[in-house]
């Protein structure tokens, strides 16, 4: 039996968790590199000071908590980051901004500097949304910050029907084709220790929360765009990435993956859509 999975609150109750922070270190190896080159298919050779690839750091400071003080839906029920919703209780990724100020090199032990910078409350259409803002600074131990991230975690009533949003028709320079299948989500789910259910639990995902199927990880489609847009570039160096999660995508189904190519001052739209032309995910990349 999972314990209460926290309890409804006001807005004015939030606010005591604005402003809190936390603090870990980990070390850059270059072996998650690896394997999350094997999950997308790449070839790369990354050793102790290679730079850390697009997105790489998703694969570090990763979560710890005990099976005991896991929810439902697999994710922790509470945390020092964040405030207890029993009202709430499903929970996606949002949106995030990442600017790069320096390569960080694989080998070196980094720090993450993590704070709660937002709480805001909207009403859509499918009931109350709460979005929770943290801002992730991460550097050498002893060092200024090389990344900055800001990164949104929305938090939503028991039902919603998935947006549809058009993707645009045009401005598109390239696109890859892909499905995606049950073992893909679960390596990364493994790789990244994400317990959240509706990534493997296909019971889960369907009968308790909704959805059409399993959910592909809005961050997974985050890291293939960045990773295309990149190599398009020809390999320029990635000053800044935005993306903003607008539905979610299914397994088993073609995910088309599109992008402009950098214009003259290094900016690159981003976008990924199902089949039908939904669009799921939108972004930017700066290049310098």
């Amino acid at each position: 039996m999972h314990k209460n999975e926290g309890i409804a609150i006001t807005m004015d109750a939030f606010k005591q968790w604005i402003g809190r922070e936390k603090t870990s270190s980990d070390v850059l190896s270059p072996e998650p590199q690896r394997r999350l080159a094997a999950i997308l298919d790449e070839a790369p050779a990354y050793t102790n000071g290679s730079p850390l690839p697009p997105l790489g750091h998703w694969m570090y400071f990763l979560p710890h908590e005990n099976q005991r003080d896991l929810g439902l839906n697999g994710h922790a029920h509470n945390t020092d980051h964040l405030p207890p919703m029993k009202d709430l209780p499903r929970r996606m990724w949002a949106g995030v901004r990442v600017e790069i100020l320096h390569d960080l090199p694989l080998g070196e032990r980094a720090e993450r500097r993590s704070t709660v910078v937002a709480i805001k409350e909207k009403l859509g259409a499918s009931g109350r949304l709460l979005f929770v803002t943290f801002r992730h600074e991460i550097g050498l131990i002893g060092k200024e910050a090389s990344l900055i991230e800001e990164q949104d975690v929305l938090f939503l009533g028991p039902t919603s029907a998935p947006r549809h949003v058009e993707a645009p028709s045009s401005g598109m320079a390239w696109q890859d084709e892909l499905t995606t299948d049950p073992v893909l989500l679960f390596r990364f789910s493994a790789l990244t220790f994400n317990p959240h259910r509706i990534h493997y639990d296909h019971l889960f995902a369907t009968e308790v929360e909704g959805y059409a199927g399993l959910v592909v990880h809005a961050p997974l489609v985050a890291t293939m765009l960045a990773r295309r847009a990149a190599q398009r570039s020809g390999n320029r160096h990635l000053a800044s990435l935005s993306f903003k999660a607008v539905s979610p995508a299914f397994v088993n189904a073609p995910l088309s993956l599109r992008g402009s190519f950098p214009d003259s001052s290094g900016k690159a739209l981003l976008w990924a859509a199902t089949e039908g032309n939904r669009l799921i995910l939108e972004g930017e990349a700066r290049f310098a």
